[in-house]
Order: C-alpha cells, then sequence, then structure tokens
C-alpha cells in the first residue's frame, strides 16, 4: 500500500504546487500553463496529437527495426572474423563513450530535409 501511496501522493503534491505557482504569479498560458489547463488542451487538439503520435511512434519502430537488423549482422560478421572485431571493436567503445545527449543533434543536423529518411 505504501508503494502506491507515497509516489502518488509525491505527484498530486507536485501538480498543486505547479497550480499554485502558476496562480500566485498570474502567468498566461502561452507562459506556463497550469495542469488544470492542460487536459482541455489536449481535448482540444487530441487528433493532432493522435497523428503525429502515430507517425512518431511510426518512425521509432522502424527505426529501431533497422538499429536491430544492422546490429546484429554486424555482431554476427564480428563473432565469425577476428579480423573484423579487433578493428571495429575499439571504434565501438570509441563510440559508445560519447554522451547520446551530444550525437543525437549532429546525427539530426546531417539529415535535415523534407522527406521521412532524415527521421529514420
Amino acid at each position: 500500500m505504501r508503494q502506491v501511496f507515497v509516489p502518488v501522493l509525491a505527484i498530486v503534491l507536485f501538480l498543486l504546487f505547479w497550480e499554485g505557482l502558476v496562480w500566485v504569479n498570474d502567468w498566461p498560458n502561452y507562459k506556463m500553463a497550469s495542469p488544470s489547463d492542460l487536459w482541455p488542451a489536449f481535448w482540444r487538439f487530441k487528433w493532432l496529437f493522435l497523428t503525429f503520435g502515430w507517425e512518431t511512434l511510426w518512425r521509432t519502430v522502424v527505426g529501431l527495426l533497422i538499429a536491430i537488423v544492422v546490429g546484429v549482422l554486424l555482431g554476427m560478421v564480428m563473432g565469425f572474423s577476428r579480423v573484423l572485431r579487433e578493428g571495429l571493436y575499439p571504434l565501438l567503445v570509441g563510440f559508445n563513450a560519447i554522451p547520446k545527449a551530444t550525437v543525437v543533434p549532429i546525427v539530426a543536423l546531417m539529415f535535415v530535409g523534407q522527406h521521412d529518411l532524415n527521421t529514420v
């Protein structure tokens, strides 16, 4: 019971604090929307969220499938060939050491365009 109650209480307190902060400072919605203003906005633009949410999900799944296929093939090649494993393993370890938060914007800028290939 406690494992459920404490997180729920923390979320409720956070939402009340957020609502109070917006109310006390009298911030407009475009600056900082309160939690009570978000659900009507979500409902008003539900088709927009569904449309773009589906596009995002589709692109994420396709990207994941491409990554799985390439990763498995690369792993098999490295597993069967000692020369390729010794050549590629240091590169993979080096790429793994780079923070992903710095790689994503660079890769996104490389593929900017008006087509689906820039996001898959």
